[in-house]
């Protein structure tokens, strides 16, 4: 039954042996994850593409509202125009 998580198979090959058969723990190597993380600077490249991208989301919200805009006008016309009676000659 094992309580801490590592068994014994998982621990040897942590370990090393010395020429007179002592085992001493092996070094471990770092990693990225142990390095703090310095956030970058922004390039001119990025913000760039980060004001162009926000205009572009603008312009897709002007253009989505004029179409909701016309969208719904046509439906109003299109409605008022079934409820009047054609005249016949």
């Amino acid at each position: 039954m094992q309580t801490s998580g590592i068994g014994l198979t998982e621990f040897v090959p942590m370990c090393l042996t010395t020429q007179l058969g002592e085992y001493r723990l092996a070094k471990q190597k770092k990693t990225r994850a142990s390095k703090a993380q310095i956030p970058k600077e922004e390039t001119p490249m990025d913000k760039t593409t980060r004001i162009v991208r926000k205009m572009i989301e603008e312009e897709d919200e002007v253009r989505q509202a004029k179409n909701d805009r016309l969208r719904y006008a046509r439906l109003e016309r299109e409605a008022n125009i079934a409820k009047k009676p054609r005249k016949r000659p």
